[in-house]
This record gives structure tokens, sequence and C-alpha cells, in this order.
């Protein structure tokens, strides 16, 4: 049966009517992908949208940009991932001086020594020094303001170990008032930029870290110092003048404050006295 061109008119309507909604069901599925939803989601609401009626897709169309709207105070409330930055030790630079002119120490002991150490000759015969440090914990920073010094089972300019009975009772002493070891310093007997040895390490991954919130610091002859951990994160917060951030967890006392603490010209300690010689 042929058409004749009036009732072609006649049926304009109705296409334009079927061109609409059908361009309606395009236009809704297509925002829904545009406002970045699930992909199980948009499948679900595109076969739910296939069975809204003209009237139910035309109120849809139009509350769309009530969405934007909706989704825009969510993403302030999703927590935003941050940077570890883990404990926060503080140290005041008078303090850092004094525990370096005690860790460099010369008394010109006959002790074994080895040649080469890390690459670095020896530079002299004595030993290498280490002592306990602990402090405050004030405001999420943990101080380093108080040494204690613990005897030696063996030391050498090339290493040194804890005698084990005394170190434990410094940390008893510790827990008895209330504290923490923060800090073990010791020195390397040598010029130049200090990094720990892998024996330092080591004692920092497997004794340190699995018990007490503490680092260490590494002493040079020439008053570099560089604090470490073995996989703990931290930061330095260096107090008062004449230390010298080189980089990272590396610093160095200026020759003033090196100079003043070998002079015993920084006001007494009771940790570390003046010296009587």
């Amino acid at each position: 049966m042929k058409i004749n061109i009036f009732q072609r008119l006649w049926l304009l309507p109705f296409k334009l009517h079927g061109w609409l909604y059908a361009a309606s069901q395009w236009q809704f599925r297509w925002y829904l992908k545009s406002i970045h939803l699930d992909e199980q989601i948009i499948n679900s609401l595109n076969k739910y949208s296939q069975g809204l009626s003209e009237k139910e897709i035309n109120e849809v169309t139009k509350q769309k940009k009530e969405i934007p709207e909706l989704v825009k105070p969510i993403s302030p409330i999703l927590p935003i991932p941050e940077k570890e930055e883990g404990e926060v030790y503080g140290i005041d630079s008078t303090f850092l001086a004094k525990c370096w002119r005690w860790l460099v120490q010369n008394n010109h002991q006959s002790l074994p020594t080895d040649k080469k150490r890390f690459g670095h000759s020896i530079l002299n015969q004595d030993p290498e020094w280490a002592c306990l440090v602990t402090g405050m914990h004030i405001n999420g920073v943990r101080m380093l303001a108080d040494a204690l010094r613990v005897q030696f089972s063996s030391q050498s300019a090339g290493g040194l170990q804890f005698e084990l009975g005394d170190f434990q009772q410094s940390l008893r002493s510790l827990q008895r008032w209330g504290y923490s070891l923060h800090a073990v310093f010791h020195s390397h007997r040598f010029n130049g930029p200090v990094s720990p040895s892998q024996i330092d390490l080591n004692t920092q991954r497997q004794l340190l870290e699995p018990v007490f919130p503490a680092i260490q610091a590494v002493f040079s002859e020439d008053g570099y110092i560089r604090f470490f951990s073995a996989e703990r994160p931290f930061s330095i917060k260096i107090f008062g003048k004449g230390v010298k951030h080189v980089e990272d967890t590396l610093y160095q006392l200026d020759q003033n404050l090196r100079s003043a603490a070998e002079e015993d010209d920084i006001w007494p300690s009771l940790v570390f006295p003046r010296r009587s010689d």
C-alpha cells in the first residue's frame, strides 16, 4: 500500500515524537556515563531507563542538573591519604655539641685498630664511644636531652659492644622513672660525612626498632652527625644555633660550636662534666 504525501505529513509528528523519545533515552545514558559512575551501576540504570515512560524520562532529564550538586559534597568527606612522617625527635644544639665532644674524646689508649674502615683511614688509636639518649615526650616530639653512659664489653677504633648487664640495667632505670630509650649515639673515628655500617643497621633493625621508639646517630671527628633508622620514618628538629643542615638527616656542627665544646666554653653539664685535664 502506498502512502501519499498527506499521510506522510500526518505521520510526521509521531516520527518526531519517537525520535525525541529515543534522543532522551540516549541523552540520559550519556549523562550517567559523564558522571563516572561504576560500570555495573551504569548498566543497571541503562536497563532501568529502557522501561521508563516518556514522562519519567523527561522528569529525569529535567532534574539531571541537580546530580552534580548532590555529588559535589562527597569528595571533601573522603579521607585523603597522607604521607607517613613518623616520629619527630628534637635536640638542643649545645647538647649535641657536648655529645660530640665526649664521643670523639682523645685519650690515646693503645687499643687495637683497623687500618681502614668504610674506605676511610683511621685517624688515631682512639676508640669509638657510645651512649644512650633519652628525654621527655612533649607535644608529639621526642626530646634527645639526657645521656646515659654504659660500660663496654669490647671497645676499639673499629667498633664497640655494650656490656649486656649494664645495658639492661640502664633500660630498667629508664622504665622505672617513666622514660623511653630515644636514641643511641656513637662515633666513627674519621673525618667527613658519616654513614651507618651494616652492623649499625642490623642493630637498629633487630634490636631497637622492634622494642623501642629509638633512632641512632653516628658522629665523625670533624663534627658531621647522621641520624638514621632501619625502616622507621622520622624527622629531626634542631633547637639553637651552630648546626648546619647538610642534607636529609645529615648535619654538621659549625667551627664555633665545636671550638666552644672543645674548650669547655658551654655551660656545665651533669651528664658530660668538664674535663679535669
